[in-house]
């Protein structure tokens, strides 16, 4: 056998064995650097009341052994490979704690960008991925994009570099993203500009977004067999003229693949909304019209509730029941109306406030219901929007909240039950006018912390994805 010590593996792997660890950490759950702060944690609960009382200087200043003596390790000079590891490490350890400490700052953001380029491949890869994530928490697309663009090329062998790819696919051809950067400002937006003035915007988007799903098959082929990127592949050719033949066949072909049972689902409905008389294999809710616009005061007696079909809201099988709760829908040429009324859960705190609303609030504490609207149907990224039993919210695409519709909120409370009234304007969603026979991607969640989680179809996750919607549907009068 041979025996290496921990220098040389980190010399030869080009990081330390914490960031070869974090980076596997970070494919899993998420999180790249935990492992480095649960080991400086544990450092701290070791030092523990003697540090805080200011009587050491150090976590080994009360060791019997003292420094020099012969009981402690000989200190030996470090090798110029090793010092210059070391300030490879310590620079993206700072690197790293600035892009947390300044994650919704995109002026320190894109400095610290730069700061990355000397740093070596490996250790950069990772800290660029970084980058990209807060640069989509803030809105900056174009910088995200930036970023995951490089794993198309420098970055082509890192670990991260096909979640990467995938990710940086999915935001390019999302209309939900397209919209709410749009929305945000539209200067952020790099599109190509078309050929001639005859050409629709829109269908030049169309096509770049193609040419951009050819050339990352060829940097990453192992996407070509992941439903994650062939489903808004199959979106993208349904929404061209041109190419819905190709969507179709994809959609069939998905059928008799070996797939989860999910994807497999999202293309029977695809292939069914195609055929008129065709069974559909998810739930429909249907969003009637109205012609008179409801008033807005939580109470939900206005004529127009008349017309929406109640969706009510369960648990999974097996799970402890929850109190009741049932969402409407209804719409007319301006706005999407929905509606929410929930019975209390025993024991929940219910105190209201009666500050000020504020935007994008923390909501995990309050008992709330989740909107998620997949209005392209490309089952991988939708609007969030969550309102709490206050009639606070918080608006995101999918987890990044710095998408800020303008929506108008009415709650009321009681001591049995709490219900919430929205109208969210169209325009916000992408969506005005509504073109004839549209049918949305949508998934409702009502979620009590400490209780449960209940659902019309969509997954009893809190973390619920596209894939296990349901289908809105939008009549006339």
């Amino acid at each position: 056998s041979v025996e290496i010590t921990n220098h040389e593996f980190s010399l030869a792997a080009g990081q330390g064995l914490d960031s070869l660890v974090a980076t596997a950490r970070r494919m899993l759950d998420g999180n790249a650097f935990d492992v480095r702060a649960d080991s400086y944690l544990q450092a701290m609960r070791l030092g523990g009341s003697l540090i805080q009382s200011g009587n050491l200087t150090s976590l080994f200043a009360a060791s019997e052994h003292p420094k020099g003596g012969r009981n402690r390790r000989r200190a030996t000079p470090l090798t110029p490979e090793i010092q210059a590891a070391q300030q490879q490490w310590q620079l993206a350890r700072n690197v790293d704690a600035m892009i947390r400490q300044h994650q919704d700052d995109q002026t320190t953001l894109a400095k610290l960008g730069e700061l990355t380029q000397g740093l070596d491949g490996h250790v950069r890869a990772t800290l660029v991925y970084e980058l990209a994530q807060a640069a989509l928490r803030t809105g900056d697309l174009a910088a995200a994009k930036t970023y995951l663009s490089l794993f198309g090329g420098n970055f082509a062998h890192h670990p991260l570099a096909e979640a990467a790819v995938l990710q940086y696919f999915q935001i390019s051809t999302s209309e939900e993203y397209d919209h709410a950067v749009r929305s945000q400002n539209a200067a952020q937006i790099q599109l190509v500009a078309a050929t001639s003035p005859d050409q629709d915007p829109q269908e030049v988007r169309l096509s770049h977004s193609l040419e951009l799903a050819r050339s990352i098959q060829t940097v990453q082929p192992s996407l070509l067999f992941d439903a994650r990127f062939r489903f808004p592949l199959a979106a993208l050719h349904r929404r061209s003229p041109l190419h819905q033949s190709e969507a179709e066949g994809f959609y069939r072909g998905e059928l008799s693949s070996q797939v989860d049972f999910a994807w497999r689902s999202c293309a029977a409905t695809e292939l069914a909304m195609r055929q008129p008389d065709a069974a559909m294999v998810k739930p429909m809710a249907r969003c009637p019209a109205i012609s008179v616009k409801p008033f807005l005061d939580g109470q939900l007696t206005d004529d127009a509730w008349q017309a929406a079909v109640p969706l009510e809201l369960k648990v999974r099988a097996g799970q402890p029941d929850m109190p009741a709760s049932y969402a409407f829908f209804v719409h007319d040429e301006e706005f999407l109306y929905v509606a929410f009324t929930a019975m209390k859960v025993p024991g929940l705190q219910y105190e209201q406030d009666d500050t000020v609303r504020q935007r994008d609030t923390d909501l995990r504490e309050r008992d709330r219901m989740v909107l998620r609207l997949d209005t392209d149907r490309d089952y991988a990224t939708c609007f969030c929007l969550t309102v709490d039993d206050r009639g606070w919210a918080n608006d995101a695409v999918d987890e990044f909240a710095f998408w800020n519709p303008t929506w108008h909120i009415a709650s009321t409370s009681t001591d049995r039950y709490w219900q919430i009234e929205a109208a969210i304007p169209l325009s916000e969603l992408g969506a005005n006018p509504l073109s004839q026979n549209t049918v949305w991607n949508m998934g409702i969640q009502r979620i009590a912390p400490r209780t449960g989680i209940a659902a019309w179809h969509s997954s009893k996750q809190v973390e619920s994805r596209p894939t296990s919607f349901g289908l809105l549907t939008f009549g006339t009068n």
